[in-house]
C-alpha cells in the first residue's frame, strides 16, 4: 500500500474526530478534546510554507494545563517512512504551534476501502 492511500485513510479517519489521547513514553497520557481540525493546512512560517496534515485547534484537555502547554494549538504528522523535516518542525515552533508525530501503522488484516484513494489534495500534501 502506497504512502498517499495510507494518509488519505487517516485523514479520512480523523477528519470528524471528537477527542483523542497523546500518549508518550513516560509521560501522563493527554486526552484532546478539539473545538476545529483544519484537515492540510497551509501555514506560513518563517522558514517558509508548509502544510500541515491537521491544525488542531483545542477546546480542552485533560489534563487541563496542556491546552496551555500546546498554546491553544497542535500539528497532527502521520508519519509512515520519514519524519518531517526540521523546516516544518522549527517553523511551526516559532509560530507557537507544538508538532506531534504520530507513527502510522496498519495490522496487516485491514482492507483499505479503494474510494480513499481518490483525492487529488492528499497527494500534494505527501
Amino acid at each position: 500500500m502506497n504512502g498517499v492511500i495510507k494518509l488519505n485513510f487517516f485523514l479520512e479517519a480523523f477528519e470528524n474526530i471528537s477527542k483523542f489521547q497523546i500518549k508518550e513514553f513516560g509521560r501522563t497520557p493527554v486526552i484532546i478534546f478539539p473545538e476545529k481540525m483544519e484537515k492540510l493546512k497551509v501555514l506560513e512560517t518563517s522558514k517558509g510554507r508548509v502544510i500541515l496534515k491537521f491544525l488542531v485547534k483545542i477546546e480542552q484537555t485533560i489534563p487541563y494545563s496542556w491546552g496551555y502547554q500546546y498554546n491553544g494549538y497542535l500539528g497532527l504528522e502521520f508519519v509512515f517512512a520519514g519524519h518531517p523535516t526540521p523546516k516544518k518542525k522549527v517553523g511551526l515552533e516559532q509560530e507557537g504551534i507544538s508538532l506531534f508525530e504520530a507513527e502510522a501503522k496498519f495490522p496487516k488484516w485491514m482492507v483499505i476501502p479503494e474510494d480513499l484513494t481518490d483525492r487529488k489534495e492528499v497527494g500534494k500534501a505527501c
